[in-house]
Parts: C-alpha cells; structure tokens; sequence
C-alpha cells in the first residue's frame, strides 16, 4: 500500500504525463524498476555483491563468478516460496476483497463486534458505500506483479525449470480473478489506446536481456566458457535487432496513424459532451473528489508540489 502511493506521487510529481493513462504507464514502469532492483537483484545477488565488494581487491574473475553463480541457484527456493504464495494466498485473497476498501471496513466491522465499541465503530450509509463502490483497476500496480513474476519465470527457465511451472499456476489462477474482477468489480477511469501493449513489450524484452545476462553467469561459474561467451554475445543481440524491427513495423503505427489507412477511415462525428468533464453534463449526479484520477477510490492525491 505504501509503495503504490509513493509510485503514484512520483509519476505524479514528474510532470511528463498528459493523460490519465500515462501516468498509470509511468507507474508501471517506476514499479518495474521497484521490482527489478530492489525484490530481484537484492534477493539474487544482494549478499554476494556486499561480499565481494569488500573484497574486491583480492578476487579474480573465476572467484567472483564464484559467488554470483551459486547465488542466483540459491534464490531459487525463496522465488518458488514467494510465486506459491502470490498463487495460493494472493490471488484467492484478490477474489474475496478486490480492492482495500472492502478488507478495511470488514476490519472495522469485526472490531465493531469483538471489541466494547458497538456504537462508535459501526460505519455510515455514506462509509458503507463508500467502501463497496467500484473502483478504477490499477494497472500500474497490478501490471508491475504481473512484470515480476513474468522475469522470475524467464530468468530461472533454464537453471529451474519447476520455477515456470509456479509462475505458469499463477497466471493461470490470476487470469479467471482478474478477468471476472474487470468485468463486474471495477470500473473504467480511462481509455488507453492499446499503448499498454507497447510498454508491456518493451518491458519483455528487458527480461529476456536479463535471462541471457544471468544465464551466462551461471555458464561462467560452471566454467563453461563457450557457451557463456556464445550465449552473452549473441542473446543481447537478437532481441535488439527484433525490438529494432518491430519498433519499425509497429512503433511508428502507434504513435501516428498512416495517412493510407486514414483516408481510407469513414468520416466520424465526435460528441461535444465527450470533450466535457463528467460532473459538468446534463446527466452528472454530481461533483465527486475521486474524479480525474488515474486510480479513483484509493485516496490518492490529486494534486502534488
């Protein structure tokens, strides 16, 4: 909860975000980097960095791969214990309190019995309602686990292979709780325009980098050094030439739309309402503080220095 929150007034206090979906895709990518350097590296390599940093001076290069090599074998157990846990807890968890409204004033309502508050802990209609509106999905957030356990998966494919096998369980059961939580749990803050996608696939060609950077390691411990000089020259190279094709056939079609294809587009009829905010139509019940946020009703700020 608190990650989320300091991630949303970064990309907020950036400033670089004109829409409401690039400031959910800037969050993606700050959780992204959260994920990368802090849970994975620091769980793989945190303690044999900090060991060969002090002894830097008198390692050589077999020495230090050495210590890599075993250690990223040796997170292996702590990443199958966490991708069963997100698989088996998390995720049955998401299904029963889909968002932290809910678990707060169910919280609240068993203080309300346990303890000697009756009359002071029981909540509102105005709370109670509050608690169990919809609320917008938070794709920053929720697309950065999706990122985490998607690298866990590639790095430890050849070294683990029953890692994939835990990650594969998890997409699995997160696929029938989050399909059933966006058609009929939450509701739409945005309209993205398929740039997800974009950014989702960028994002997976980083892990692929990195599984060819970790395996070589390995390969380098193992004292393979064929295969690691093969695999580190020639891994990096091939996913940057398909991301440079791609980005050809693709990246410039997402950005602009060809003139071809637009002229050969019907004429379309844009409603003067779509351009007005929500509160201020004919139809608008009212004003609500939640309105023009990326994630509405979190609590998130609106406004930041």
């Amino acid at each position: 909860i608190v990650v989320m929150r300091v991630l949303y007034y970064v990309a907020s206090a950036e400033g670089r975000c004109v829409s409401l979906s690039g400031l959910d895709r800037r969050i993606l990518k700050l959780y992204f980097y959260w994920d990368f350097f802090n849970l994975f590296l620091g769980a793989t390599c945190g303690s044999s960095l900090f060991l060969i940093g002090s002894q830097a001076a008198r390692l050589e290069i077999k020495e230090i791969f050495a210590f890599l090599g075993p250690a990223l074998n040796g997170a292996s157990n702590f990443f199958v214990s966490y991708v069963s846990l997100r698989a088996f807890t998390m995720v049955p968890f998401k299904l029963l309190y889909p968002h932290p409204a809910v678990l707060f004033w169910s919280v609240r309502k068993l203080v309300g019995k346990m303890c000697c508050c009756v009359g002071r802990c029981d909540a509102t209609f105005r709370q109670q309602f509050e608690s169990w509106a919809p609320k917008s999905f938070m794709y920053g957030k929720e697309g950065g686990i999706f990122l985490l356990i998607l690298l866990i998966g590639i790095v430890y494919a050849v070294s683990t292979p029953i890692l994939p096998a835990f990650c594969a369980l998890y997409f699995l059961l997160a696929w029938g709780v989050y399909k059933h939580h966006l058609l009929y749990v939450y509701s739409r803050a945005y309209e993205s325009g398929g740039y997800y996608y974009y950014c989702l696939f960028n994002r997976v060609l980083i892990l692929l980098n990195t599984m060819t950077i970790f395996t070589s390691i390995q390969f380098f411990s193992k004292q393979a050094w064929v295969q690691a000089v093969v695999l580190i020259v020639t891994g990096p190279a091939l996913v940057a030439s398909f991301q440079q094709l791609l980005n050809k056939r693709v990246g410039r079609v997402i950005e602009n739309m060809p003139l071809q294809i637009a002229a050969t587009m019907p004429a379309g009829r844009v409603p003067r309402d779509l351009y007005l905010p929500p509160e201020l139509r004919r139809e608008s019940a009212g004003w609500h503080p939640e309105s023009g946020k990326a994630w509405q009703g979190y609590g998130v700020p609106m406004w930041t220095l």
